[in-house]
């Protein structure tokens, strides 16, 4: 059965949602927060719009890390329509990736892409205004890469493999609100007797976990791909591809909107 998919991020406890303040008596101990191994977590995660120099560090991190948590599920299922006023132009990377005629015209005219996955897969079937450009990926969610029909159709294939990320970091405000908020209840706990601390709201670090698809091909026009895929509302997803050949870097953020909204 088609479900959502697992995850595998650092930190996550620093994401689940705290109480709100309500003035009942709880023990000190389970709301004492995880110190600096949280905000470390916190600091270590990248911003979005997606910058193409904080990827590569923090996906190379996450790769070697491999650590488990009870991470909120990410649902991508369904079919997604490009929303073309929303999205950014692909100029550039179609420029980057040296397409011409009618094979520029097929992917600029990018309709959608339907999205299916269970707990060891991930299929995601892209399609075209024009009919006949259709491409189909299926990844190994375990991280193991495999190969595929190069995009821009030219011979021979690309090598790709999905990868989890955690959310992206909050804003530096909520940061440094959540670190004065830890400092407060290190002195609360200091003062007020074990058994006696009230519950305390904070302030809520927003944010899905996302999808990373990296990518690789050879000669000709060889280079190297990442596709992060992000929901930033139930049903609107942003993509945010970054591409490089040679020593040219070129990047781009498409919006898709869910056909018929969330099952």
């Amino acid at each position: 059965m088609l479900g959502r998919i697992g995850l595998s991020i650092s930190g996550a406890d620093l994401y689940s949602s705290q109480a709100d303040a309500s003035g009942v008596a709880r023990r000190a101990s389970l709301h004492a927060p995880r110190g600096g191994k949280a905000l470390q977590a916190l600091q270590r995660t990248v911003s979005f719009p997606l910058r193409a120099s904080d990827l590569d560090a923090v996906l190379d991190q996450d790769h070697r890390t491999g650590r488990t948590s009870n991470a909120p599920k990410l649902d991508l299922t369904g079919t997604w329509i490009k929303d073309r006023k929303a999205s950014q132009s692909m100029e550039s990377v179609l420029q980057l990736m040296g397409l011409h005629g009618i094979v520029r015209k097929a992917v600029s005219l990018l309709r959608g892409v339907h999205i299916r996955h269970d707990d060891q897969s991930i299929a995601l079937d892209v399609f075209s205004v024009l009919g006949w450009f259709k491409m189909t990926e299926r990844y190994d969610l375990s991280g193991a890469p495999g190969s595929f029909r190069r995009r821009d159709l030219r011979r021979g294939q690309h090598i790709g493999r999905v990868q989890m990320l955690p959310p992206p970091a909050p804003p530096r405000l909520l940061t440094a609100q959540l670190a004065q908020q830890q400092q407060q209840k290190k002195k609360v706990q200091a003062e007020v007797p074990e058994g006696c601390l009230p519950v305390q709201s904070g302030p809520q670090v927003p944010g899905n976990p996302r999808l990373a698809v990296h990518l690789s091909w050879s000669e000709p026009v060889g280079g190297t791909g990442l596709d992060v895929y992000e929901l930033t509302e139930p049903d609107v997803l942003h993509l945010t591809t970054k591409l490089k050949v040679g020593a040219r870097e070129e990047s781009c953020v498409s919006i898709f909107r869910r056909k018929g909204g969330k099952a």
